[in-house]
């Protein structure tokens, strides 16, 4: 009865760890193009590359990892190209549906967004209208 108890606990543990190996990890947001309204998303391995309108641009190093919840937070640069100062630090905050993505960018104290977007699909940029 000893033998009988003693494999069967070392037959769980081996499943168990078993198991654990088997355990992809963290999940990322979708290597590829990522598009909407007025934004572009470039995925890459460790950088993520946005496109807004006018000429503005941001950066995220890293791999942005989601949350159980699909959720990420991180931090990058928002470049608004037309004011003086560049790059300055901002905070990307999204939501993963599928293939869709809703994403909202703090800088300087404000929020841009939310922009939708969708994988696998180029940005559509609105024409920039400047005063003169």
């Amino acid at each position: 009865m000893i033998f009988g108890r003693r494999a069967f606990m070392v037959l769980g543990l081996t499943s168990f760890l078993a198991g654990c190996a088997d355990d992809p990890g963290p999940a990322e947001l979708q290597a590829g193009t990522w598009g909407g309204r007025n934004i572009e998303l470039h995925v890459e391995d460790q950088l993520t590359t946005l496109l807004f309108k006018c000429g503005a641009a941001g950066r995220v190093d890293g791999t942005i990892v989601l949350e159980a919840s699909s959720r990420f937070s991180v931090s990058g640069t928002y470049d608004p190209a037309l004011v003086q100062g560049g790059p300055r630090p901002a905070h990307y905050t999204g939501t993963v549906e599928g293939t869709r993505l809703t994403l909202d960018v703090l800088v300087d104290q404000a929020t841009l967004g939310p922009f939708e977007l969708q994988q696998g699909q180029p940005g559509t940029f609105d024409p920039c209208n400047f005063a003169r």
